[in-house]
């Protein structure tokens, strides 16, 4: 069986006339005819309420730290455990907390994220963390980021 035609080629030899078919299966759908036919533009779009401010810093060192919390803990599920490949992914989410403005100046998650930066920063580049060392800090930054996640629903 062929897959079927893209929606940019359209598909006229299975549906001819949309009229008809709409009309044939009575369906009650107006609006969606005409972005169908006329305009081409997804509701989503046509009704679009609120822009996005992507020049808000809160927001965008926000949108920063969680990429960071996640690469940090990709990279441990990806088996990435060296010390060159590890550092500087916790620099980076060290930084990016810094960047929250919100946060408190003492917060915990960021000391224990220091913490292990300190911790590996003074080892040799190819040193890997042993399995129990990966599995403490997987802990402790998936326990980071639960705080941090509550920390910014209180605000």
């Amino acid at each position: 069986m062929s897959p079927d035609p893209p929606i940019t080629h359209g598909s006229t030899a299975q549906v001819p006339n949309v009229e008809k078919f709409m009309s044939d299966f009575n369906m009650q759908c107006p609006m969606a005819a005409t972005r169908l036919l006329h305009s081409g533009v997804p509701a989503t779009v046509e009704h679009r309420t609120r822009q996005s401010n992507t020049s808000d810093p809160e927001a965008l060192a926000v949108t920063e730290t969680v990429e960071h919390f996640i690469t940090a803990m990709d990279s441990l599920k990806l088996n990435l455990p060296a010390v060159d490949q590890t550092c500087p992914i916790l620099l980076d989410l060290i930084n990016s907390m810094d960047k929250v403005s919100s946060l408190p100046p003492d917060f915990p998650p960021r000391h224990k994220v220091l913490s292990w930066y300190t911790k590996l920063y003074q080892k040799p580049a190819n040193y890997e963390l042993p399995k129990e060392d990966v599995r403490q800090l997987m802990y402790e930054l998936e326990a980071s980021y639960s705080i941090f996640l509550a920390t910014l629903r209180k605000k």
